[in-house]
This record gives structure tokens, sequence and C-alpha cells, in this order.
């Protein structure tokens, strides 16, 4: 058996038991630390074509859009008309 691993029944169970533990102990964390801050203030710089995207996601699952930036506002046009309520910057 050269090369190969070899997976003892000893190592499968702590590997397991290792594993369990952890789901039972993550979720309680994360629903802790998300509830202590329920919305993330966002900046987004640089709102060309993916930004526009990610700005879409963001109001679509309400965060908080604080900030907009891009230094072509040109190109940048269609995603601060899609949020006019948020400050426009041309430099971060």
């Amino acid at each position: 058996m050269t090369g190969k691993a070899r997976i003892t029944r000893r190592s499968l169970v702590a590997g397991a038991v290792g594993f369990g533990a952890g789901v039972l102990i993550v979720p309680g964390i994360n629903a802790r630390a998300y509830a202590a801050n329920e919305k993330l203030n966002l900046a987004l710089v640089g709102c060309g074509n993916r930004g526009g995207n990610l700005l879409d996601s963001f109001l679509r699952i309400g965060e908080n859009v604080v900030a907009l930036c891009d230094v072509n506002q040109q190109r940048a046009a269609k995603t601060f008309q899609k949020a006019p309520d948020v400050p426009e910057h041309l430099d971060y």
C-alpha cells in the first residue's frame, strides 16, 4: 500500500465526532454575531459593470449602502441612478 493513505475506523469516528461538534457549535456563534450587527454599512468602490450588479444585490437583501465611488462618472452613471439617495464620490 505504498502511496495510499489508510483510513482506520478510529480515525473515521474521531473525524465524524469532531465535525458533528463543530456543526453544533458554529451556528450558535454565527446567529449571535449576526444579531449584534443586523445590517452592514457598505461603500461600493468601482461602480461600473460588476459594481452595478453588486449594488442590485445589496439593495435587494436590504443592506445599508452608504457611499458609491467611481473615478469614471460616465461608466458609473447607471449605477449611480439605481441609488439616487446614496452619496457619490470620485475618489475614496
